[in-house]
Parts: structure tokens; sequence; C-alpha cells
């Protein structure tokens, strides 16, 4: 099992989280694994973030281990990420199957989970620590058992943590402890503690347990938020950051209230429009804003002696093919972000988070080509 601190130099990973399974089915390019993964090799990618499913290839909490799970869409026929049709697959032989592809592609793999809901709802059977580290043990120990964790360069044990994922008994507890309101919002101290606590608890003890492997949690939203944080628990450092993470891009444009939802359409064109505008007026200023925060980050994992990365950015969180969008905005960002990550040390970096087959990003095979050399070749300076 490979470190991220011993490759010769920086991985351009890209992600196809919880979708490179629940979308495996003929009328998809993710249904063919074996093109999707030619594509992604030949588009200069040698590193992919995925769902491995711990929920569902572990035994639940009753000592069951359903061979298959079927997973419903959010929007019946349209899903930006996810399936757009009811789908059934076998978790454990199709992680198997995926890994073993990627291995033979030389293409490295980190694991993580977003606890995506199945039918049966297996991802709020998980409650509490004892639960959440037996889940990722066992999978580990399923994969192990198979030879399959040679190309696994960390485990991530949850999305986004502590705020975008399924695992609901966290999010319970969290809401549970709803005093003191914070003014503005946010966690509360109490909260926060608490979050913490478990998350440097669920690293310690599997880190206990696999001692070859690096865990994290990957993290988004307020860096600010997580900067404080006692980082000797975690391996590596994988935080996600978008432009649209600006108060003056993402608000005042209109994105955080039409695009950001996906709910509605009609003024999609309208904000579209501002946010080209606005890009192209204060361009500059967003990237000094964009570069301090990952200086920010650089100083924190600098401090710890742990690798940095980036698996989701650069320019929005939702995007998709629809009349009133183009990728302009999507590539500049990505390219951008390519250079301040070499700059700032990245061991891995994204070029966004739109990479998927089905997206029509990935059509422009040049501009995946021209970020991912700039993401492997690193600081030249």
């Amino acid at each position: 099992m490979p470190h991220l601190r011993e490759l010769p130099s920086p991985l351009a990973i890209n992600m196809w989280d919880f979708t490179w399974l629940t979308r495996h089915y003929a009328t998809d390019p993710l249904g063919d694994w074996d093109r999707a993964l030619d594509e992604l090799v030949d588009r200069g990618y040698n590193a992919l973030r995925i769902d491995c499913f711990p929920q569902l290839v572990a035994a639940g909490p009753d000592g069951q281990r359903p061979e298959t799970s079927t997973f419903s869409p959010k929007k019946l026929g349209f899903a930006v990420w996810g399936n757009a049709w009811t789908t059934t697959v076998n978790p454990r032989q199709d992680l198997l199957d995926f890994l073993g592809k990627c291995r033979d592609r030389e293409v490295f793999v980190g694991l993580s989970t977003w606890f995506w809901e199945d039918a049966d709802k297996r991802n709020t059977r998980i409650q509490g620590l004892a639960e959440f580290v037996r889940v990722w043990d066992e999978t580990l120990q399923f994969l192990d058992d198979h030879d399959a964790l040679g190309n696994v360069i960390y485990v991530d044990l949850l999305n986004e943590y502590p705020y975008w994922h399924g695992f609901t008994w966290l999010t319970k507890m969290l809401e549970a402890i709803s005093e003191p309101i914070v003014l503005g919002g946010g966690l509360n101290p109490r909260q926060r503690e608490f979050h913490r606590q478990f998350i440097y608890d669920a690293l310690d003890q599997l880190r206990s347990r696999w001692p070859s492997l690096d865990f994290l949690a990957s993290q988004t939203h307020n860096w600010q938020e997580h900067a404080d944080m006692d980082y000797r628990h975690f391996g590596l450092i994988d935080s996600h950051i978008w432009f649209v993470h600006h108060p003056d891009f993402g608000g005042t444009t209109g994105y955080n209230a039409e695009i950001h939802p996906m709910e509605r359409d009609a003024k999609w064109a309208e904000v579209h429009g501002a946010m080209k505008t606005m890009w192209t007026e204060r361009r500059a200023e967003f990237i000094t804003w964009m570069e301090g925060r990952l200086a920010e980050m650089a100083a924190v994992a600098g401090r710890f002696n742990i690798p940095l990365g980036n698996t989701e950015g650069w320019g929005a969180i939702c995007w998709c093919d629809h009349p009133a969008f183009d990728w302009e905005l999507i590539k500049d960002a990505g390219e951008i972000c390519a250079h301040l990550g070499a700059k700032h040390g990245f061991a891995f970096n994204c070029t966004s988070n739109f990479n998927h087959p089905y997206f029509g990003l990935w059509q422009d095979i040049e501009w995946h080509r021209k970020v991912t050399g700039i993401i492997k070749q690193g600081n030249t300076t």
C-alpha cells in the first residue's frame, strides 16, 4: 500500500464518488468500466477517489450480509451525481472487480464513503462509534483478504466531515446538541467538541488496526472552522473548496440561491451571466482570495508534516450540461488551481468535480491532459 509522501510526483486525482457503482448500467458511460477507466488514463489521471460502501460491504448490526443492494434515484431521470434510474448492484464483488481494473491500469485509489442511502437504508443502522469503526474494519479486512489493497493510497472515513454525508446517527447527535445557539449560524462549541472527538477516536482506532494505511476525514465548507483541529490524528488533509465559497461570487451573483439547490432552472441563464461578468471583472481578486485559503491549508499540513490535496473543486459546486451553461468558467478555475496547488505543494489535486464520463466536460480531452499535466509536474520553482 503506497503512501502519498513516498510517491515521486503529485497525483492527478478524479472523483467518481458512489456513481462508479450506482450508474453501472448499460445506458450510462459508467456501464462499461473498462472503457471509462481507459478514458480516465488517456486524459492523464492516475488516481480515483471512490465510495467503497463500507455499510454495505460489512455485515449489518444483525450479522447479515445481503449479496445485493438496490439504489433508487434521488430524482427520476436526472442526476448530477448518482443514478438516474433504479439499479441493483453487488457491492462486494463489484468493488473487487473495479479495484482490480484500476490496479491493472496503475490507477491509485482513495477509498471514501458518503454513506449513500440504499433501498434498505443500511446507512441508518450504523449507530455510534463502535459500529462505525466496525464496518470500516470489516471492509478493509474483506479487501485485504482478497489482495485488493495494493493500490489504495488512503482511507477517507466520511465525506466532507461533519456535514455532507448519509451517516444519520452523527447528524442527529449534532442536532441534539443544539445549545448554545451561535449567532449567525454554524456549530456551537459543544457540537464542535463532539464531532472532533468522534473522528479523532475513529481515526486512532482504525490506524492502530491498520498501521500501513493513511486515514483521514475529508472536509469542506469553511476551512477556518477546521484549521485549529488536531491533525496529529490525520494521515493527510483533503479539503474541498470552490470559488463560489467567496461570499460575492456565490452570493451576490445569485449562485447560492438559484443554481446550487438545482431545484429550478428559470433563472440559471441570468445567474450564469452574472457569474461570468463578475469573474471577468474580478478574476485576479478571486485568485488572490483562493490562494490565501490554500496557503492557510498548506500551513496547517506543514505544521503537522502531512500531505495536502483536494479531490473536489474549483469553480462551482453544482453544474451540469444545461442549455444556459458553458464549461469555460469551470475549466479556467481548474487550470488556475492546478498551478496554485503545485505552488503550495499539493500531493494530489483534481481538475474539477465534474469529471464523470457522462458530463460534457469529459469530452474536452486536451483540456484534461493539459491540466493533469500541470498537476503531475508539481512545483517547478
